[in-house]
């Protein structure tokens, strides 16, 4: 088995990535239909979208078992793994979210439940709560996709010979007031803050907690997720946003960002790792699982940041 980017040196990820991997080989690749899902699913995968996809199953086999119930989620996770894929390719390329990916997810959301209802009693009430509800969580759910699909940027293009070393300071701290109401086609500046995070990825990460609260509980609403969906959603932008700035200079050919905008990107995943640690330890949402989610993302960033020969004092 292809390891991704050292998931071999966690456990519980690599068992999770295996299973996840036979799914979609045994599953989603026999179906006569999806076939963009199905080549996204096959070949474009990267570790992070693995790691994702293992949030939703950590979270969703805490719920289901404190509530006695026993079911897989690898359908939803699928879905979830496809459309953070998209979302990606969105906010790094500007690129459209497919109508695929999204009736995907709907569809193995269905899948799922009638999975459940396969494998668990119709005495239990919790089977009886997760289909009463399931309407009530696509009501939930819809509204914050359609604002993750059709969201326009209202912030310039980035050029980046243009931005002062000032400015991306202010932007990277979500500080920016260059906010015009005039809307830009293509890619948005790329120290964007407020449209990577608070616009796109933390509603796509309440998205997948709630489904996940949804399938081991039956409950489509906690206010609490949302802000465990904004820290994760820091730690992943982190990512992200290394990434993006990697891949405009292998491009380009140039370097566009002082030490210091990598010292303040490496202060905010510092300060939002903390607060989901926290937030995780307060909530009694801790496991095996999260550690090595959150060891495996930490030792990627910190990788990268050393890298960019910055201090991480």
């Amino acid at each position: 088995m292809e390891d991704i980017k050292g998931f071999s040196k966690y456990n519980k990820l690599i068992l999770y990535k295996d299973g996840l991997v036979k799914f979609i080989d045994l599953q989603v690749n026999q179906e006569n239909k999806w076939n963009k899902v199905k080549q996204n699913l096959t070949n474009n995968l990267t570790s992070l979208d693995y790691v994702v996809g293992i949030l939703f199953l950590t979270e969703m086999n805490r719920n289901c078992k404190n509530n006695n119930i026993s079911i897989h989620g690898y359908y939803i996770t699928c879905a979830l793994m496809n459309l953070f894929s998209n979302i990606k390719n969105k906010l790094l390329y500007g690129k459209k979210i497919s109508t695929e990916s999204i009736l995907f997810l709907f569809k193995n959301i269905a899948n799922n439940v009638d999975y459940l209802n396969s494998r668990v009693d119709t005495s239990n009430p919790i089977r009886k709560k997760i289909n009463e509800n399931l309407s009530n969580l696509i009501i939930e759910i819809t509204p914050l996709i359609n604002e993750i699909v059709y969201f326009k940027k209202k912030h310039k293009p980035f050029q980046a010979l243009e931005l002062e070393t000032n400015q991306i300071i202010l932007e990277v701290n979500n500080e920016a007031q260059n906010i015009s109401n005039v809307e830009y086609d293509g890619l948005c500046n790329k120290n964007c803050y407020s449209c990577w995070v608070d616009e796109i990825m933390t509603k796509f990460n309440y998205i997948l907690l709630i489904i996940a609260k949804f399938m081991g509980t039956g409950n489509v609403k906690d206010p609490n997720l949302y802000k465990l969906a904004e820290y994760y959603s820091n730690i992943f932008y982190t990512v992200l946003k290394l990434e993006s700035i990697d891949n405009y200079q292998m491009t380009n050919g140039s370097q566009v960002h002082s030490d210091i905008v990598y010292q303040i990107l490496f202060t905010n995943y510092q300060d939002y790792k903390s607060k989901l640690i926290y937030s995780i330890m307060e909530l009694d949402i801790n496991s095996d699982t999260i550690d090595e989610i959150i060891n495996y993302l930490d030792n990627d960033i910190i990788c990268k940041f050393l890298g960019k020969k910055i201090s991480i004092d």
